[in-house]
């Protein structure tokens, strides 16, 4: 959506379908599960858990964290990924 577009919508609308676009890729659902169960995830691990290259990865990555689910960390040679627990869940409940 071009950004003039935006200023049709209210700040909640745009939020919300920022996080429609973060739900909406069945390996985005798959990476928050897996950050869920362990809490944090090295991206290198994650594409090898996954069996995708870690472009493809890092594009899923973006997409979570423009809608803010998640944080990134650089350790050493890799990305350490973190749910962002403020976020989780928020916006699902906006019907």
């Amino acid at each position: 959506m071009p950004a003039s577009k935006k200023s049709f919508f209210t700040i909640e609308e745009n939020e919300i379908a920022q996080l429609g676009r973060a739900y909406a890729h069945p390996a985005r659902v798959r990476i928050l599960s897996i950050l869920n169960e362990n809490g944090f995830v090295r991206n290198c691990d994650l594409a090898q858990t996954m069996d995708l290259d870690k472009s493809t990865i890092h594009g899923h990555l973006r997409k979570l964290e423009d809608a803010d689910l998640i944080r990134t960390e650089f350790y050493k040679n890799s990305y350490y990924i973190y749910r962002n627990e403020d976020q989780l869940g928020q916006g699902l409940n906006f019907m």
